[in-house]
């Protein structure tokens, strides 16, 4: 919030001009403006960092650790993916460390519908906090705040979500 006044003459009498400004609005726009540069700073440190990888997996690791930190996000996870679509079984995770349960339903799937929309897509598919599948299995650890997830390619191989 930001006030402002300022001495005036009102209708030939001294008066007072007191402005409000209501700064959530912008300050919001400038967080995400401020998060989405950290996290395009990120995006190249760490495609920087694949073409130099030798296993994926220890990559995907370093990526999820990265990200979280990055984007200042409470978790980060990657779920591998078979060619046909469907969890290979393997997942990488940071800030999850605590919910085994989660991921091992997300090791096994079915996958939420977010994570399904976001793998037939090519762009960023975001939820904002709330909205949640009442069927998700993340429904416990989602909902309060928003999520963003994006398909994972490497080489022409989609690796997960």
């Amino acid at each position: 919030m930001e006030i402002r006044s300022q001495l005036v003459s009102f209708q030939g009498r001294p008066s007072a001009w007191v402005e409000v400004r209501d700064l959530t609005v912008e300050r919001r726009r400038r967080l995400r403006s401020d998060r989405l540069i950290q996290l395009l700073r990120f995006a190249g440190d760490i495609n920087q960092t694949l073409t130099e990888a030798d296993d994926v997996g220890v990559w995907l690791d370093q990526a999820v650790a990265g990200l979280r930190q990055a984007g200042d996000f409470p978790w980060a996870v990657v779920v591998r993916t078979r060619s046909s679509g469907q969890p290979d079984g393997r997942v990488h995770s940071a800030g999850l460390e605590g919910m085994k349960l989660h991921l091992q339903r997300l090791q096994t799937g079915p996958w939420p519908n977010c994570f399904q929309r976001a793998q037939e897509s090519r762009g960023l598919y975001a939820n904002r906090a709330g909205e949640v599948c009442d069927s998700c299995l993340l429904r416990e650890v989602c909902p309060g705040f928003d999520t963003w997830h994006v398909r994972l390619e490497w080489r022409q191989q989609v690796l997960g979500v």
